[in-house]
Formats: structure tokens, sequence, C-alpha cells
């Protein structure tokens, strides 16, 4: 998943952007490849770089000095660097390097409330569900998202099927308009509240570890490495993916303070009812 609050962002996610042209990466001819990430760059969805830092990105500006992030990038795959990135992939939606912080505490930047696109989103997603979404509701809803960016419109007969799709048994048309809610509020906070939604956890969080892009493309690398090359820097802390207990871990646990202060309350399924 996306962390609001850190830096990076996973392969998972990358992975999930179109190409321009409309098409996932695994069916697309104009994905270049996973081998470096300036490969991965081309011929992608613009919000691909609105949301991951590219090479010539402009990090800080300090003292007339213009630093990239890949002119000193990796100690962000430190996990005790400025701007942790264990996947490779840094977040960088929201990001201003020319920010002048006047209290080292607060920052000055003004924050999103409401986000129209959620909007859009909601409809279109709430129409497919019911069974009754046109492409007249595509195109005052999603489409409107993509030709912001220059993308392709999104047809309601979708014309492929992703191979690598969240989710095979629905129709293409839920996969791309889950898709399209992925990418536009990308590392928003949205994410675990849209898979709860969906009950989607069995999918998307059990026996997952979240993985980073090509190792080779580092020269210091201190994470580990999957049998096809890419990071895996959660594989040493849980070997087996995420251990997200379907009967219990879409509800939170209530505070023991809570179940004190008032007994006629009682503990979500699966946690425990009193202190151990």
């Amino acid at each position: 998943m996306e962390n609001p609050n850190g830096s990076s962002i996973t392969k998972q996610l990358a992975d999930a952007y179109l190409c321009d042209d409309g098409l996932p990466i695994a069916v697309s001819p104009k994905f270049v490849g996973h081998e470096t990430l300036r490969d991965e760059m081309q011929n992608r969805d613009p919000r691909f770089f609105q949301n991951i830092a590219t090479h010539d990105e402009i990090r800080t500006i300090r003292d007339g000095v213009v630093l990239s992030y890949w002119g000193d990038i990796y100690d962000a795959l430190n996990t005790s660097g400025e701007r942790t990135s264990p996947a490779g992939y840094i977040n960088i939606k929201g990001y201003n390097p020319d920010m002048a912080y006047h209290v080292q505490q607060y920052e000055e930047s003004p924050g999103i409330i409401y986000r129209y696109a959620e909007a859009l989103l909601n409809y279109a997603e709430a129409k497919a569900e019911l069974g009754n979404i046109t492409q007249g509701d595509l195109d005052i809803s999603i489409n409107k998202l993509r030709a912001r960016v220059g993308m392709p419109d999104m047809k309601l007969d979708i014309g492929f099927v992703d191979p690598d799709r969240d989710f095979p048994a629905l129709s293409p048309l839920i996969n791309e308009i889950r898709r399209e809610r992925r990418i536009e509020l990308a590392c928003e906070g949205y994410r675990w509240n849209d898979i709860a939604r969906w009950a989607a956890a069995d999918e998307l969080i059990v026996g997952k570890r979240l993985k980073g892009f090509k190792a080779s493309q580092i020269t210091d690398n201190q994470f580990p490495v999957d049998n096809e090359g890419f990071l895996d820097p959660l594989f040493e802390r849980m070997p087996n993916g995420y251990g997200f207990v379907l009967g219990r871990d879409y509800l939170t646990s209530i505070p023991i303070e809570q179940l004190v202060l008032n007994p006629a309350l009682t503990q979500n399924p699966g946690w425990p009812s009193t202190v151990q």
C-alpha cells in the first residue's frame, strides 16, 4: 500500500500506471521494461511523474545549489535518510522544493481538504457497481480526469483484459475503475478505506510483501532482493508476507481503557477483551 506519511512508493503502485496509449504495462507495446527507472518512465500516464521522482527532479535548493533526487538520492534507500524510500520509488506528490520552513516543526504549504476527483470517481464506481453505467457516465467522471492529463478516454467496453489485474473475478470495467481510483488518489490516504470497503484484503494484503524497483540500478543496496532482482525490503521481517487475519483485521480493536470505562462495550471479534 501507499503511505501518505512516507516517501516510498511500491512497485505494485508503479506498475498500476497505464502506458500513454491507455493500456496496462502487461499488454502495451509501449512499455519499455523494468530494468531501470528511466525505462519504466517512458510512455507512461503523466500521473506517474506527479507521484514518482524522476532522475532530474529537484529535491531541494540550498543556498542556490540545486540537488536532484538522483544526485544524492540513495541516502533515500537508507532507512535513516532524510527521505527514506526502501522501495526505490520516491513519492513527490505535493512536495515543493522551494517551500520555506520558517518554523522547523511546521510547514506552510496548503493542504487538500476536498477532492473533486474523489466525487467523480465515487460516481463512476457507484454506477458500475449498480450495473447501469453508460459511456456518458464515464465521460462526465473518469474521462474528465484523464483529459486533464492527456490520457485516452476510458471506454465502456474496456477492450482488453490485464493478466495482472487485481480482481480476476470482476469485470474489466470494475478493475479499470478501481485502478483509476488508485492512481488518481495515490498517497492521499484513501487506499486502506478502499481495500476495506471492497473487502479486498485477501487479494491485496494477505501473504503479500511490498516490492521495489530493480536493485541492479543502485550500487550500495542494503535491502534483500527477490528472485527476479527486485528490491524486497520486508523479506527478513515477514518472509511469509502480511499476516492479515480476515476475520479480525478489517476492524481495529477497541482500546482496553474504553472497555473499562464502559462495561457495556464488547471487544471486536478476534481481539483480546482484557489486558493480558
